[in-house]
């Protein structure tokens, strides 16, 4: 349902010359509301006391070739039956996904690290994303050949 300042737009662009005042007192006393939404939830909140792990790429996430850095990523989807989790390990190089998993949210742990662990012979390295959500850099096998 639209609130009064939408409803007056659209009136607005329909021609109907009227006041956005008067829209919102017409609606007082009809009693009709626009649907309030809320504000956005905050899903990832890094506790302070935990220690971070060294980031092994200083923020670099560009790589000379592929399959010589990947990164990974924890990434919330809203739907309608509720929130899912995509992890994602793309090649820095090529921008390609070497691997992902969708899971629900009572299952957030078990997602990322089983990603991040299906990409075998890695080196994880994690940092803090620039969102503040955790951003994980998994360094390629180190013979620079596909996993």
């Amino acid at each position: 349902m639209y609130g009064a300042e939408k409803i007056w737009r659209q009136l607005g662009r329909e021609g109907i010359g009227v006041g956005r005042d008067r829209v919102a007192r017409l609606m007082r006393a009809l009693g009709i509301r626009g649907v309030v939404r809320s504000a956005k939830r905050r899903t990832t909140i890094p506790d302070p006391t935990d220690q971070r792990p060294a980031d092994l790429v200083k923020r670099q996430f560009t790589a000379p070739a592929p399959n010589r850095l990947w990164v990974a990523d924890l990434t919330y989807v809203a739907t309608w039956a509720g929130c899912c989790h995509a992890a994602l390990v793309i090649d820095a190089s090529s921008r390609l996904i070497v691997g992902w998993r969708v899971a629900t949210a009572d299952s957030t742990g078990r997602c990322n690290t089983s990603t991040v662990r299906s990409c075998d012979g890695c080196r994880k390295a994690a940092s803090v994303g620039s969102s503040g959500s955790a951003a994980d850099a998994v360094t390629g096998p180190p013979d620079g050949g596909a996993a």
